[in-house]
């Protein structure tokens, strides 16, 4: 995965920086990886607001992710329906949770 790549890169002894994976469940050309440091446009570190973190993952994604190694959250609209999710990997940067 482009997250472990990431890491290989040591960037924490560069930069504070936080690095997740977005899913789009509607629009997948919205799916991105971001990385984010601090800048004078948004907060740092960003704390994702409405993400919830869980523990049970989507069956399309369980071989893909260990949850010993990545977070996994995702985003319920106000009607109940799930829109998206984000995948960060632990002990890569500064945490989202």
């Amino acid at each position: 995965m482009i997250l472990n790549k990431i890491k290989t890169l040591e960037l924490n002894n560069f930069k504070a920086f936080q690095t997740w994976i977005f899913v789009d469940l509607e629009y997948p050309t919205c799916d991105a990886l971001f990385l984010h440091t601090e800048n004078p446009n948004t907060e740092f570190p960003n704390k994702p607001e409405k993400i919830e973190w869980v523990e049970e993952i989507p069956d399309l994604l369980k071989e893909i992710i260990d949850l010993n190694k990545y977070d996994f959250g995702r985003f319920v609209d106000e009607d109940g329906k799930e829109r998206s999710y984000l995948i960060a990997m632990k002990e890569l940067g500064t945490p989202l949770r």
